[in-house]
């Protein structure tokens, strides 16, 4: 896949620009403005793997002749094993330069101008390094430039010509020559262009020509052209037996007219070649043939429908050839300018699950929009931000599986330079997605929770419900967005009461500040909160208002209390830093277990604060909830062992079932 790109005075971006795509995952959208800069990227990697005329940035005609030119990097990121061996030596220099690259690697003072590409650039690095394997991996950022010269950007730096250590008629300046990337790079960089097939698919693409059987879209698509398709149905024998039998029919003529005879020039007759019969067939067969939909028991052509409709059919056309016909999509890139051009509302979350959809069968789906209900919506991908200040870019990247926390966090950090469409429209959109889907014929269900840790327990609990019941699970950052959810979605309950077919149950934690607020009585919308009942010793789902407010309660509190000491366990043994919550487990903890994590501990006062600085550790809850998961998956598939799901998450199970 490709996590990120380098351009350089490609069409709207004029520098050295780094734009990231992805933190692992092959679900990437891109948003942000009209005029941006977001079908720009699309159009490069066209450029690139499809040798389409590259859109040169005004910007560099009007530069010095000294300014370096134009150039399309795409980094990639592969597993080591789909790589062949002979260019494993080269992608791993590749790789150790792009993840120890810093500011010192240029081995020059940096500028106002490449300070920020290059924190970029590692910042993006850093995640990709906290969210996979990287040893898995070959991180190469290689493309070419305009001239088609081999280029890896910015990394073409001193560090670079120190690993490689060549001589210095490859070298001017600590960086590589034209010949010298030519030597290293240009063998690994034609095999990438050519091992990965990529699709564009523009705004104002004409549908009718686009979804024909000949185009070469379509036929990446299917896996397969026309003529294999042909050859297979065509064997061989039958264009040998059409040759004779034509042949033995000019032998006749000949035989007819004695001293004249219908030939082809020279002494050698020449025969119908395989290439012509399936010219003949394209055309004859295929060329007359358009996509047509079915209307109850008619026909209708693809150009007769209307707009909405013409957009919706390029997405179920891809989608049916990967997911039904081609054998395998590992080696498919998909590019889609604004999937949601010309929809109405209504149909644009089916539209993006669609999306969703193809890209767990190809490689890598990338697309640009200003539709931002699928921000929520997806179990796994990645969007990044494109803003534009004193004709600078700015990028941010999100994982969607928890986004509004992330936005938070950037918003923070960025000093309020969010672009508005994301603030303003997140939670509308996500508002609409919600509704629109619930009343479908086939509805959508929705779980409403604070944080992502929250979604990974409750999406391990649940996740046959995400399959069978279309259960959408969405961590939303905070009890106070859990708030302002349900009171818009409260406030459009009442003139769509009859109508909504889906469920949506909102859930919050019991926090020492309690976010507190009225909850209606809602069929099909319920509004809750945990909390433990020390009567019972069991963890409750309460009203949002209810009286029971101690003790504090939060999703840790609540979890399996023999799989919860066990994935403690682990943190203790496997990390020194965390050697101080042995003292937690002296003595004997109650077995039993059905009893809850908060119980099963029996902490005192002194005891919970030492559990609490565990868990407010940067990244713990997260890396924590990865491994009670893992521990319980083992319980249950290795061992038999039929670990009890916490009853409170039974009852939101018997909700939506």
């Amino acid at each position: 896949m490709i996590i990120g790109i380098f351009l350089r005075y490609f069409k709207t971006y004029s520098g050295t620009n780094y734009i990231p795509l992805s933190s692992g995952s092959n679900f990437c959208g891109l948003i942000g403005n009209n005029g941006i800069g977001k079908s720009s990227i699309l159009e490069s990697l066209d450029s690139f793997f499809n040798g389409k005329s590259w859109n040169i940035n005004t910007g560099l005609k009007k530069a010095s002749a000294n300014t370096a030119g134009s150039h399309i990097v795409p980094v990639f990121m592969i597993r080591k094993e789909e790589l062949p061996e002979r260019f494993h030596e080269t992608a791993s220099r590749l790789t150790e330069l792009t993840l120890n690259f810093d500011e010192k690697s240029s081995g020059t003072p940096m500028t106002p101008t490449t300070r920020p590409l290059v924190n970029a650039f590692m910042e993006h690095i850093d995640k990709i390094i906290r969210n996979n394997k990287v040893d898995d991996f070959f991180i190469i950022p290689l493309g070419h430039d305009s001239s088609g010269n081999p280029s890896i950007s910015m990394l073409n730096c001193k560090q670079l010509t120190e690993m490689l250590n060549l001589d210095e008629e490859y070298i001017e300046n600590n960086r590589l020559t034209t010949i010298g990337l030519i030597h290293n790079f240009y063998a690994l960089s034609m095999f990438l262009k050519e091992e990965y097939e990529f699709i564009y698919i523009p705004k104002d693409i004409d549908p009718e020509t686009f979804t024909k059987l000949e185009t070469s879209e379509i036929q990446k698509l299917m896996g397969e052209s026309l003529e294999q398709i042909i050859k297979e149905k065509i064997p061989s024998d039958i264009i040998s037996k059409i040759n004779t039998e034509l042949n033995s029919f000019i032998s006749q003529i000949e035989n007819e007219l004695q001293v004249y005879s219908y030939r082809t020039s020279g002494d050698r007759q020449q025969n119908l070649k395989r290439r012509d019969i399936y010219n003949l067939i394209i055309d004859a067969f295929f060329r007359i043939r358009k996509l047509n939909k079915r209307d109850s028991s008619n026909w209708i052509e693809i150009n007769s429908l209307s707009s909405g409709e013409k957009q919706r059919a390029i997405i179920d056309i891809a989608h049916g050839f990967l997911t039904n016909h081609r054998e395998n999509g590992d080696k498919l890139i998909i590019g889609i300018d604004e999937p949601e051009c010309s929809l109405h509302m209504s149909a644009c979350f089916e539209q993006f699950d669609n999306l969703y959809q193809i890209s767990r069968n190809c490689r890598q789906l990338i697309f640009t929009t200003h539709w931002y209900g699928y921000l929520p919506t997806v179990e796994d991908g990645c969007s990044t931000s494109i803003i534009k200040e004193n004709l600078t870019h700015h990028f941010a990247l999100y994982d969607l599986a928890g986004y509004r926390e992330e936005i938070k966090k950037k918003n923070t950090e960025s000093k309020n330079r969010m672009p508005y469409d994301i603030r303003l429209k997140s939670t509308n959109d996500l508002i609409q997605s919600i509704i629109s889907s619930t009343l479908s014929e086939e509805p959508y269900n929705w779980l409403i929770c604070e944080g992502s840790t929250e979604k990974l327990y409750l999406g391990y609990y649940l996740r046959d419900l995400v399959e069978t019941k279309k259960l959408r699970i969405v961590p939303v950052g905070g009890a106070k967005e859990v708030k302002k959810i349900f009171q818009l979605l409260e406030a459009s309950h009442d003139d769509l009461r009859k109508d909504i077919k889906g469920k949506v149950f909102l859930l919050s934690d019991t926090d020492r500040e309690l976010i507190n607020y009225h909850v209606n009585q809602i069929e099909k919308i319920k509004c809750k909160r945990v909390i433990n009942d020390p009567v019972t010793n069991t963890t409750t789902l309460v009203d949002i208002h209810s009286n029971k407010v101690s003790p504090p309660t939060e999703i840790e509190n609540c979890l399996n209390g023999s799989i919860f000491i066990s994935a403690l366990l682990h943190f203790i043994h496997n990390h020194e830093q965390f050697e101080y919550l042995d003292e937690l487990l002296l003595g004997e903890k109650d077995s039993e277990t059905n009893l809850n994590s908060y119980y099963t501990m029996d902490l005192r006062p002194k005891e919970e604060i030492i559990l609490d600085k565990f868990f407010n550790t940067e990244g713990i809850k997260y890396a924590f909830a990865k491994k009670y998961i893992s521990i319980d998956k083992y319980l249950k598939e290795k061992k038999g062992i039929n670990t009890p799901t916490p009853a409170w998450i039974e009852e939101i199970r018997s909700f939506f079932e």
